[in-house]
């Protein structure tokens, strides 16, 4: 995310959560989280891989279903 631009960071994220992948960041990324969890509620996880100084870590899956 370091190399998109601003402005587009969080609809980059937004569009692509579905897939697991990790956010890497120079800051905590609360604003952006608490726009996944609005748009997708339990259907995703998000566990801190790394909480700063220098970098913020986390991963972002997709939580099945029960069966």
């Amino acid at each position: 995310m370091r190399e998109v631009e601003h402005d587009q960071r969080h609809g980059l994220v937004r569009s692509t959560v579905a897939a697991l992948f990790i956010l890497v960041a120079s800051h905590a990324l609360r604003l952006v989280l608490a726009e996944i969890g609005d748009r997708f509620g339990a259907q995703i996880d998000a566990p801190w891989l790394q909480s700063g100084p220098d970098m913020w870590q986390i991963r972002l899956e997709q939580v099945a279903e029960p069966a």
